[in-house]
């Protein structure tokens, strides 16, 4: 009788937690760089600066992401490492956030960067039962069927960053891994 006096408040309390979470009660986890991290937007910045060819290296250098935005709302994922992955033309979104940031919404984007069993997931995004984490806004989102990438200005510290923005993974919840994409140099 007592276990199961002990598993309905054990119940009660994970509820009540869950509860708390989705209504903003209990902050999210956030990254102790998050103000460093997550600059705002230049003043110049348009929709069209994000055209163009935008790269990630995970862990190493021979493991890279690389995202073609177009100006039609198509983009395309090529993925090299262990394995190798083209999409076709998928499309993108932009939502504007009251913060001031963006979220760059990449339908059946795949998250190549950390788990082998997302890179394979057809229809792309995260599992059902996993969250990410928004560092700018300290806020878990969920991506069934994309990813979604945060739209940040640079840090003042990297001169060389073309156009002054970067895109940022949300960080899988529990994970310390982070990663950008940057705009690949034109010719």
């Amino acid at each position: 009788m007592k276990r199961t006096h002990l598993f309905a408040l054990l119940s009660m309390l994970g509820l009540l937690t869950l509860s708390c979470y989705s209504l903003g009660i209990i902050p999210t986890p956030t990254s102790p760089y998050a103000p460093y991290d997550c600059p705002p937007l230049p003043e110049t910045f348009t929709e069209a600066d994000l055209i163009g060819t935008w790269v990630a290296e995970y862990h190493d250098s021979s493991t890279t992401d690389m995202l073609i935005l177009r100006q039609d709302g198509k983009y395309k994922q090529i993925f090299d490492s262990y394995i190798h992955f083209e999409s076709d033309w998928q499309n993108w979104w932009i939502e504007y956030r009251p913060s001031g940031f963006l979220r760059l919404h990449l339908e059946g984007m795949r998250r190549c960067d950390s788990i082998e069993s997302l890179c394979e997931k057809e229809d792309g995004g995260l599992l059902e039962n996993m969250w990410a984490v928004d560092e700018c806004e300290n806020e878990m989102i969920r991506m069934p069927g994309e990813i979604v990438l945060i739209v940040t200005g640079v840090p003042e510290r990297y001169l060389n960053v073309p156009r002054r923005i970067e895109l940022q993974h949300a960080r899988l919840a529990g994970s310390d891994w982070y990663y950008t994409f940057r705009l690949q140099e034109e010719p």
